[in-house]
């Protein structure tokens, strides 16, 4: 009986703090983040730099790379839009990738064509795929010729790891 209690009362606990996590986040008008809604037209947010690791170069956000490189104001300047970009575009790709797997679920089996279905979607990944990669390695260039040779070498040390 008091092993049950006390695991009645710790779930409730843990439920309750999860909801008031969740009311407390949905109260917040400002949103995820930095203090933007939605994506408040994806600025750069108040910390005056860009995304904060969820997108770009396998977590390098543009806070990461001012740390580890010492950006000027001019540089992070430039690179902002870049970053800003990187991440609309891998948010769009992403929801293409998204709805191919919802398209792949509602492929009847039993249709005559359902072969030539599953080879389309595969190549529509492929490209959506390619597009990530191509995306990503661009913005490494971009990033790339925007350094001062010092940082050029701690960014490639950087991209190694």
């Amino acid at each position: 009986m008091r092993k049950s209690l006390i695991i009645a009362i710790t779930t409730a606990t843990v439920g309750l703090t999860t909801l008031g996590v969740g009311v407390a986040q949905a109260d917040n008008k400002e949103g995820y983040g930095c203090g933007k809604g939605e994506h408040a037209e994806y600025s750069r947010g108040d910390h005056g730099k860009g995304r904060h690791g969820k997108f770009g170069m396998q977590g390098m956000s543009l806070e990461r790379l001012d740390k580890k490189l010492d950006l000027t104001d001019a540089q992070e300047d430039t690179l902002a839009p870049l970053f800003d970009q990187q991440f609309l575009d891998m948010r769009e790709q992403m929801r293409g990738m998204k709805s191919l797997r919802q398209d792949l679920r509602n492929l009847n089996v039993a249709d005559a064509n359902y072969s030539q279905q599953v080879e389309d979607l595969i190549k529509q990944g492929q490209d959506t795929a390619a597009a990530l990669i191509r995306n990503k390695a661009e913005l490494k260039q971009k990033i790339y010729a925007e350094l001062t040779p010092e940082q050029q070498e701690k960014f490639a040390s950087l991209a190694r790891k």
